[in-house]
């Protein structure tokens, strides 16, 4: 082995070397076994639009089950939102009638005769009636 300070090469033993992994930013990531795994952490407005459907379908089979209706039973649904959770529910709305049954999935007031929930979904108010079809 030459002296380092020769420009020459140095030798080093595996004990001697200390490897770190840090992420690159928006990343997470985890190894093990030699295997390294990193994952996109950045929620996109796309993502965020979708968790937020997914959300609005959450509170519909609640206020379903709740409701009583079966498994099968066809719905109406009318819903109010704002900012957002509106925008999300507007772009989703082929994705939410299928996972709901509803056959008709409208902005609205809830007509008189519908079981209704109020709730928050990421902070806006999201109110919801529903019936059989």
């Amino acid at each position: 082995m030459t002296n380092a300070n020769d420009g020459g090469e140095v030798e080093l033993a595996p004990e001697e070397v200390l490897v770190q992994e840090k992420p690159k930013e928006g990343l997470a990531g985890a190894s093990e076994r030699g295997v390294t795994v990193a994952v996109d952490v950045v929620l996109t407005p796309e993502l965020r639009a979708e968790g937020l459907a997914r959300e609005v379908v959450h509170r519909i089979q609640n206020l379903r089950k709740e409701a009583g209706f079966d498994l099968d039973d066809r719905i109406v649904t009318v819903y109010r939102a704002e900012g957002d959770l509106a925008e999300a529910v507007d772009a989703w709305r082929d994705y939410i009638a299928a996972e709901t049954l509803s056959v008709e999935l409208r902005a609205g007031e809830p007509e008189p005769g519908m079981v209704t929930a109020e709730d928050r979904v990421d902070g806006y108010p999201l109110r919801i009636g529903i019936r059989r079809a």
